[in-house]
């Protein structure tokens, strides 16, 4: 079900438009149709989900969305109830709105952010999702979707239990939010602020093994 819902978040946006556009320019022959159609075109086009094919890297932590670098600090990660680096990223109102899966691994634990206390719950108001993915080394990496305004949520399609690829496409946040990735304490940041990154492409980190090796 949440795969379906996270097809057709970007239908319900440029579909409508599009039918009404058809409809007034083959039926109706109304000029404001052809409107309606380059609106429907613009609405898809930010709705887009880029193909992505990254090299894996199984120690590396990914860019989970396209946006900006907006801060780098240290938090507690009421999960793993241990202290964390945190990597939050502002994704761009002009999308893509997707977002990927920072490393291979499965998924442990999902929760929205009014459900959790700290830190991570001091923007709650706004809405939101965590989650946590364990590492096939054994890390565990946590993943936090703020969305813009709460009538826009994002749609996590992995459940619990499931296995989520490097770079697989597993959600969506419409108009643009911000994303943070919850880093272990020993993770090797390689970003700054106001670093430009790419979903699924970009190297936000390394994590231990891979930073001992350099």
């Amino acid at each position: 079900m949440a795969s379906i819902l996270l097809y057709c978040r970007g239908l319900a946006f440029w579909l409508p438009p599009l039918l009404l556009g058809l409809l007034g320019l083959m039926v109706l022959k109304e000029p404001w149709a052809s409107a309606l159609i380059l609106l429907s075109g613009a609405l898809a086009w930010l709705f887009r989900r880029p193909i992505r094919r990254p090299s894996p890297r199984p120690l590396a932590v990914l860019s989970p969305a396209d946006g900006r670098v907006t801060g780098i600090d240290g938090i507690y990660d009421p999960f793993t109830e241990r202290s964390c680096t945190r990597v939050s990223i502002c994704m761009g109102v002009l999308g893509p709105f997707t977002t990927r899966g920072p490393t291979a691994g499965r998924v442990l634990r999902s929760a929205r952010l009014e459900d959790l206390a700290g830190a991570l719950a001091d923007d709650a108001s706004a809405g939101g999702a965590a989650g946590w993915i364990e590492t096939d080394e054994g890390e565990r990496i946590g993943i936090v979707f703020r969305r813009p305004r709460r009538l826009f949520g994002p749609v996590c399609a992995p459940h619990v239990g499931e296995r989520l690829g490097q770079g697989q496409i597993c959600g969506c946040i419409p108009w643009g939010g911000s994303v943070d990735i919850l880093l272990p304490p020993d993770a090797r940041v390689r970003v700054a602020v106001g670093d430009r990154v790419r979903g699924g492409i970009e190297v936000l980190a390394l994590l231990s093994r891979s930073a001992e090796e350099g």
